[in-house]
């Protein structure tokens, strides 16, 4: 009887401050982890796939624009930006129980963006929107549906790389529920940003 009921207890404590139950945080660190160990080789596969899935999404990155995808494949700039993401998000999924250090980190990256003229509508999150639209429109990506193709994207890159067994229903559930949550950081951090450079 005690162990049910702290299963019980581990699938629906919510962690107000993330919006994350204790046992998402731990499907998180879980499926994130064979990630965490091979950083560069993630990162690059990673940037790659989405980049060959989505050419408009490459046109973002000034360093990657207008190139050939198979002549980036193996660029050191690839290599550096792909290790740099990976570690970014895996710094955020190690400090999913320090809710004040993970809205720091989320800040840092909502400063960086907007520092480089990049809208909050990049980051927002919901997975039910349809990508059907998104490499239609050339330079002008709506942010919104960027942001659909990354969480959605991120999803199923896990889910080729990993494997149905690890990225199950529940692993996409806790991976849809932390993009949600750090975008709603980043749309504070962002305000925050535009408001001091106003003053």
């Amino acid at each position: 009887m005690g162990s049910s009921w702290s299963g019980f207890l581990e699938k629906n404590e919510l962690d107000e401050a993330t919006g994350l139950t204790v046992k998402q945080k731990r499907i998180l660190v879980q499926t994130w982890a064979p990630v965490d160990k091979d950083t560069k080789k993630y990162g690059v596969a990673l940037l790659w796939q989405l980049f060959k899935e989505y050419p408009d999404v490459q046109q973002q990155f000034p360093q990657f624009k207008d190139e050939s995808i198979d002549k980036i494949k193996d660029s050191p700039k690839l290599r550096a930006h792909g290790t740099a993401v990976v570690k970014a998000i895996s710094t955020m999924i190690q400090n999913l129980d320090d809710a004040e250090c993970l809205v720091e980190l989320i800040k840092k990256t909502a400063r960086s963006h907007y520092h480089r003229g990049i809208d909050y509508k990049y980051f927002e999150v919901d997975i039910l929107l349809s990508l059907a639209n998104v490499c239609k429109i050339r330079y002008e990506i709506q942010m919104y549906e960027l942001s659909q193709i990354l969480a959605q994207f991120v999803v199923q890159f896990l889910k080729s790389q990993l494997g149905r067994d690890v990225m199950t229903a529940e692993a996409e559930e806790a991976w849809v529920t932390v993009f949600k949550t750090i975008n709603s950081v980043i749309k504070v951090g962002m305000d925050e940003e535009a408001i001091q450079s106003i003053q």
